[in-house]
C-alpha cells in the first residue's frame, strides 16, 4: 500500500510538471531555462492580471507577449494585488489574487493561469509579486500589520499549491 501511494504521488507530480513546456531553475548564481543559461530580462507589467486589453483573448495576450520578446523581454513581472487606493488604471477592490481572510479569488487565479500558459508557450517567465507594499500600507489586507501578515500567510500556501504545475513562475 505504501508503495502504491508513493507511485501515485510521483505520477501526479510528473503530470503536473509535464503540463508546462519549459522550466526555470537556478544553478549557483545563474538562471537556467530548460537547463540552458537564461538572461533574466524583465519588464514590470503590474496590472497584467487585471488589464482588460491584455486579457481580451489568449491570441491578444500572446501578441503582446511577442511584442515584449521583440525588444528582448523574456520575464513579465506582475503583482498579485492591484487593489490599492491610487488613481492608476484598472485598480479595484477585487483586483487581488486573495481576499482579506487569505482565501483565493478563483476568477483572478484562473486569469493568472491563462497568462502563465501563454507565457510558457512562448518561452517566457513570469515573476509574481505576492503583495504590493502600497496595498499593505493602505490596509487593504487588514487594519494592522498582524492582520495583513496573517492574510498573506494563509494565501501563500494556497497560491503555491495552485500554481505548482507552472514551472516558469517565480515568486
Amino acid at each position: 500500500m505504501r508503495n502504491l501511494l508513493l507511485i501515485l504521488a510521483l505520477g501526479a507530480t510528473s503530470l503536473m510538471a509535464a503540463s508546462t513546456k519549459n522550466e526555470i531553475t537556478v544553478s549557483g548564481t545563474c538562471f537556467l531555462l530548460n537547463g540552458k543559461p537564461f538572461p533574466y530580462t524583465g519588464i514590470s507589467f503590474y496590472n497584467a492580471i487585471y488589464n482588460p486589453t491584455f486579457n481580451k483573448s489568449s491570441e491578444e495576450r500572446r501578441t503582446w507577449l511577442q511584442k515584449f520578446q521583440k525588444y528582448g523581454i523574456n520575464v513579465l513581472r506582475i503583482f498579485s494585488q492591484w487593489d490599492q487606493n491610487t488613481p492608476w488604471i484598472d485598480v479595484c477592490p477585487d483586483c487581488t489574487l486573495y481576499q482579506r481572510d487569505g482565501t483565493l479569488r478563483e476568477k483572478n487565479v484562473a486569469r493568472l493561469k491563462e497568462i502563465l500558459t501563454d507565457a510558457d508557450a512562448l518561452g517566457m517567465v513570469v515573476e509574481l509579486e505576492v503583495f504590493q507594499h502600497q496595498s499593505w500600507r493602505q490596509g487593504t489586507l487588514g487594519a494592522t500589520d498582524e492582520e495583513r501578515a496573517k492574510s498573506v500567510e494563509r494565501a501563500l500556501p494556497l497560491l503555491t499549491r495552485e500554481l505548482l504545475p507552472f514551472r516558469t513562475l517565480t515568486f
